[in-house]
């Protein structure tokens, strides 16, 4: 699996009305999340996810999340370890973190209520107090796990970007600010890649998904709200041009 290399905060001077950085001491902090009391318990993306900034008490746990990105709209039931773990992962959602213990794990993924034959089975390596975002999608046409770390520590008061491109039919992309409001945020980012994460003031802006190194809009994003103290993850999905539609869905 893929994982991504966190690198260090790019230089805000790039862009023109995006980026801001607080001018207060970093103060940094970890957000962490609830533990859960069942391993098998699924939770829709339809919510914020309860934030705190308790310590993990159980240093062997690691914490994922699940996002179905199929373009042929599989409703999908998840094993972990032979038990399972989700059920009914329809196409764009995800779940809310969950707790599994550090180490390798066998994933199987079946279509919903079908339990005769996997249509994928991989292990996953987790490392404790690590969260990951694992999206189910293609890689040439075969069923693939695709595993991004997650960094949740920003300083306080302000919010954190990442975009991450899982249409599968979709040429390299820029995610950028509105034409003539803004610079490009981040350029050039192909298929089952995930940028760099950005810090930025909380705020409203109008931001585009367009062909890279063009004006060319795959899709807008005019009003996007940011609010602090959240990571957001901005995440296309579907097929340009094809069907299902491109989307982009947003995981916080």
């Amino acid at each position: 699996m893929n994982k991504v290399v966190q690198k260090n905060r790019r230089n805000p001077n790039i862009f023109n009305h995006f980026s801001s950085y607080s001018k207060k001491k970093d103060n940094l902090f970890q957000f962490t999340f609830n533990r859960f009391d069942s391993f098998q318990r699924l939770i829709k993306n339809d919510a914020p996810i309860s934030i705190k900034q308790d310590k993990i008490i159980k240093q062997n746990l690691a914490f994922i999340r699940l996002v179905n990105v199929l373009p042929k709209k599989i409703s999908l039931d998840i094993y972990i370890n032979r038990t399972k773990f989700i059920s009914n992962l329809t196409f764009k959602e995800s779940t809310h973190y969950l707790a599994l213990p550090s180490g390798v794990h066998f994933v199987e993924i079946f279509k919903t209520n079908d339990q005769s034959k996997p249509i994928h089975s991989e292990q996953i390596s987790l490392l404790a107090e690590q969260n990951y975002t694992i999206a189910i999608g293609y890689n040439l046409d075969q069923i693939s796990l695709f595993s991004y770390m997650d960094n949740h520590t920003l300083p306080q008061g302000e919010a954190k970007i990442r975009f991450i491109n899982l249409s599968p039919n979709s040429p390299n992309l820029d995610f950028a600010v509105k034409a003539g409001e803004g610079d490009v945020v981040f350029p050039n980012v192909p298929y089952r890649k995930a940028s760099e994460y950005l810090p930025i003031s909380p705020m409203t802006v109008n931001l585009e998904i367009r062909l890279t190194g063009t004006k060319m809009i795959i899709f807008p994003l005019y009003k996007s709200k940011f609010k602090e103290n959240i990571v957001y993850d901005l995440i296309s999905v579907g097929c340009v041009e094809e069907n299902p539609k491109f989307d982009v869905i947003t995981l916080f």
